[in-house]
């Protein structure tokens, strides 16, 4: 089921992306590929075990939500939960290698896309911004910390995408949650199997 807003939304996308798989599950796929490529990612870097058992039931930190009615601690929870996994990125040690050029490049297109879809909603101003804020740190910092933190912004974007994608088809928040954790571990767990093979 496809919500008129989602109709309206994707009329606006080029026509390469207006097939109905992606204007209706695009961010679902993107959430399960990110999930992959973190349990590549981890596998490769040899990451602590309570880290990848983190990545793959993160998208449950949003259950505090139904615990309390406290914002600060619903704030917080969420805070905290974001600053594990960005610290996390920055600082797993992943050696560079081909396929990891290789995933960092498809990063790269997909934070390409992410602007797109900005631009398109809210206008050019904020990727823009965007822009100006990456070519500023590329001056200024080493690439692979440029390209963990389009990492991490992708991972963050499209799980938000996907949670409110989940949201609207199942409308249960409560389901929402589960299902999403569900695709993060098994896209994890993917990924940690590839990582293994290559």
């Amino acid at each position: 089921m496809v919500s008129p807003k989602t109709e309206i939304t994707a009329s606006k996308f080029p026509k390469f992306l207006q097939i109905p798989l992606i204007t209706e599950w695009g961010w679902l796929i993107a959430f399960w590929c990110m999930c992959a490529f973190n349990g590549w990612v981890l596998k490769k870097s040899n990451a602590a075990l309570p880290l990848v058992i983190y990545f793959a039931i993160f998208p449950l930190a949003s259950i505090v939500s139904r615990l309390t009615k406290n914002t600060k601690i619903i704030v917080s929870s969420l805070i905290i939960s974001q600053a594990i996994l960005a610290l996390g990125i920055c600082y797993l040690n992943l050696k560079l290698s081909l396929i990891a050029l290789v995933l960092y490049g498809i990063n790269s297109l997909f934070f390409a896309f992410i602007l797109l879809f900005v631009s398109i909603e809210s206008g050019i101003m904020v990727p823009a911004f965007i822009v100006c804020v990456v070519a500023f740190l590329l001056i200024f910092a080493a690439w692979e910390w440029i390209a963990r933190l389009v990492w991490y912004c992708n991972l963050a974007i499209a799980t938000n995408k996907a949670g409110r994608q989940l949201r609207n088809f199942f409308e249960n928040f409560d389901s929402a949650i589960f299902i999403k954790s569900g695709i993060a571990a098994i896209g994890l767990s993917v990924g940690w199997v590839i990582g293994g093979l290559f």
